[in-house]
């Protein structure tokens, strides 16, 4: 870099947002399950104590040539999709543990923009991220218009997109 050259900050931001997300994390192993059209979908399992469900952190990538069940860590992906969810589908992989804390970058306010049936949609001025927060029985008022990035994350029925 020549003094005075401009930063590509959209990719200086996408790294800090990386980083901010695996530390929050606590950088899980991520083992590759398959690839969907031009993505590959990478995933860690988490604790939880519903006796019926299982949690994940998804993330989804330039579709890439690693086989499935194939271990990188979340600080080692690109991804462009990151989702927390609560399913009854099992992976037999390994449970991440980490734990949840307001003393992180992750920290920030979002605010709904939208309502749809089955989800909600927030923007986070910021970081560069839209946020969705899929509706179950409570139906579109189940959330409030205004929260925070990690209460968010906390409800395993997210997902966050990278916007540029």
């Amino acid at each position: 870099m020549n003094y005075g050259e401009l930063i590509d900050n959209s990719s200086y931001d996408r790294e800090i947002l990386y980083k901010n997300f695996s530390d929050y994390f606590n950088n899980p192993v991520m083992y590759k399950i398959k690839d969907i059209e031009n993505f590959s979908m990478y995933i860690a399992k988490v604790n939880c104590l519903l006796s019926n469900f299982n949690r994940y952190i998804y993330v989804f990538t330039p579709k890439d040539h690693n086989n499935t069940m194939n271990q990188e860590y979340l600080s080692n992906l690109k991804w462009y999709n990151l989702q927390t969810r609560t399913i009854e589908e099992q992976y037999n992989i390994p449970i991440h543990d980490y734990e949840p804390t307001r003393n992180t970058s992750l920290y920030v306010p979002i605010n709904r923009k939208e309502k749809h049936p089955d989800n909600s949609v927030y923007s986070c001025d910021k970081l560069s991220v839209e946020i969705l927060l899929l509706h179950e029985k409570g139906g579109a008022n189940q959330y409030q218009d205004k929260g925070n990035l990690v209460s968010a994350i906390e409800t395993y029925k997210t997902i966050i997109n990278i916007i540029d």
